[in-house]
């Protein structure tokens, strides 16, 4: 969303390349239902974040990667290091929410990687598609078998997708 609002300010800026995230126009851009859940009863302020962070994990990536339970605890390591504040996530949502580019994207004149897993819930791969679509002589990379957070599930995947992407515009 904010490479793509970046991008659109400076379509023809002065840097080599951009990779946009895939949020320009998100059929349907609610949140898709929990697999854990949210129960109403009262909890300590470390469950709840433990709770809110294993459905946003269950939401983010694949259904193996949710199951790695080293994963899932270096995500609480980290999630927990660097707190947000649900209101702010909420934010966030909202944003994302009501954020569409796509009747824009096509004046980006930069060379455009855009990278998006099969298995995102948060939004679906044909929306990474379609950004590719619009935005003129971008390159797809489509993960297979990823979420939305594709460099957790393939670290490697993403830096040798971006320098094969800056190799061909150098």
């Amino acid at each position: 969303m904010i490479a793509q609002e970046l991008a659109l300010a400076n379509p023809s800026a002065s840097a080599r390349s951009r990779s946009v995230a895939p949020t320009a126009a998100a059929p349907a851009a609610s949140a898709p239902a929990t697999r854990s859940g949210i129960a109403s009863s009262p909890r300590s302020a470390r469950a709840t974040a433990i709770l809110v962070l294993r459905t946003a994990w269950e939401i983010n990536v694949s259904p193996t990667f949710a199951a790695d339970e080293q994963q899932w605890a270096l995500f609480v390591e980290r999630a927990m290091r660097r707190s947000v504040a649900l209101a702010v996530i909420a934010e966030q949502a909202r944003a994302i929410a009501g954020h569409d580019t796509s009747a824009r994207l096509g004046e980006i004149e930069l060379p455009t990687l855009v990278i998006h897993g099969t298995l995102d819930q948060m939004l679906p791969v044909d929306n990474g598609r379609m950004i590719a679509e619009l935005i003129p002589g971008a390159r797809l990379e489509i993960f297979d078998g990823v979420g939305h957070l594709f460099f957790l599930e393939r670290p490697s995947a993403p830096p040798s997708c971006w320098r094969a992407h800056a190799a061909v515009h150098a």
